[in-house]
């Protein structure tokens, strides 16, 4: 006896491709502002609770923790790859509001680009 299925044909990503993406950096700043500025954070103990999870790759049940990791990945990512294609610069900041000193010609937040990722912070 056969079952009547209603079926569709859905494109997929598999999980194992791996996707070669050009992001502007506008975007790669506006990821780093939501990851500090918007990503709901209960309080700034638990951001830091978020990163120790990640760098001791521990409690990835957590919904927080998961979600919060995969866009760390993301934003690692894109730096690396800013970084590989000489796309990064040195630029003097001030540590109270982040804002650049001295800089020429440059219009919105600007993403500070960490110079290592935490070994468990790779997938």
């Amino acid at each position: 006896m056969s079952e009547n299925k209603e079926t569709a044909e859905v494109e997929i990503i598999p999980l194992d491709a791996v996707i070669d993406v050009k992001i502007g950096g506008s975007f790669v700043a506006r990821l780093s502002s939501f990851l500090t500025d918007f990503f709901p954070y209960k309080s700034k103990e638990h951001f830091t609770q978020l990163i120790e999870s990640i760098k001791e790759n521990k409690n990835l049940d957590d919904p927080f923790v998961f979600h919060f990791q995969t866009l760390i990945f993301l934003q690692k990512h894109l730096e690396e790859e800013a970084r590989a294609q000489n796309q990064t610069k040195k630029v003097t900041i001030d540590l109270k509001t982040g804002e650049p000193i001295e800089e020429e010609n440059q219009s919105g937040p600007q993403t500070p680009v960490q110079s290592e990722s935490p070994d468990s912070a790779h997938p």
